[in-house]
């Protein structure tokens, strides 16, 4: 026979999963960092002429760059858009710190496979002169999007 569930253990289990969504945000800033640290020490091996900690580097970035792709998705169907708390000028600087980060983020998201791509194809001068731009757009998200996540979850606003 099943196991009998009680409804107390729906309620914790969904308390549970309440709490673990609300560290996502928190997890997805340390991830989206972490992913810019490896690319950044994997482009710094690249200008060193050291191809194989280079390729390591850039397969960990790319790797933890999907994880956090993958849990700001959850997040986001989850629990929908957070509202920015801050007013006024604040407000619009928000606003533009964020299309500034949506856009990159997409432009990355574009330029990554088509990057890799040459990458693994060995056509290293193509791979070479698309990640420099590579780099700098997801530079750009990154940094933009740690920006907006401390703007809603760390600055404090006057209203």
């Amino acid at each position: 026979m099943p196991e009998r569930v009680s409804p107390t253990s729906h309620h914790e289990k969904a308390i549970e999963s309440i709490a673990m969504l609300t560290t996502l945000p928190h997890w997805n800033a340390l991830l989206n960092v972490m992913a810019l640290t490896l690319a950044l020490i994997g482009y710094a091996a690249a200008r060193g002429g050291r191809t194989e900690r280079h390729q390591r580097f850039m397969m960990f970035a790319l790797l933890t760059a999907t994880l956090f792709l993958v849990s700001y998705l959850i997040y986001h169907a989850q629990r929908g858009i957070t509202p920015f708390p801050g007013q006024g000028d604040v407000r619009t600087l928000y606003y533009t710190i964020l299309i500034v980060h949506a856009l990159s983020a997409v432009t990355t998201g574009l330029l990554l496979p088509i990057t890799l791509f040459h990458a693994l194809r060995h056509r290293r001068t193509q791979h070479k002169k698309l990640a420099k731009w590579t780099l700098a757009i997801w530079a750009l998200a990154s940094l933009t999007g740690l920006t907006v996540y401390l703007m809603v979850y760390h600055w404090q606003w006057s209203s």
